[in-house]
């Protein structure tokens, strides 16, 4: 996952990245990582409760 955001996603501080299903064990990594990066992680979740997981515990901006 790390080399398809930097390396070939070109991932810098900054950056937007949209991360689908972002409650999901891939997806709160993905977070991570892009909250890491300085960049800023939206997502997409199928739930009320995991866009509220995604938004306060992982601190990605949920839709």
């Amino acid at each position: 996952m790390r080399s398809n955001l930097f390396m070939l996603g070109g991932l810098s501080a900054g950056s937007v990245v949209l991360i689908h299903t972002g409650a999901s064990g891939v997806g709160s990594a993905a977070i991570q990582l892009v909250r890491e990066a300085g960049a800023v992680p939206l997502v997409t979740a199928g739930s009320g409760e995991n866009r509220k997981a995604c938004r306060f515990d992982m601190g990605a901006g949920a839709g």
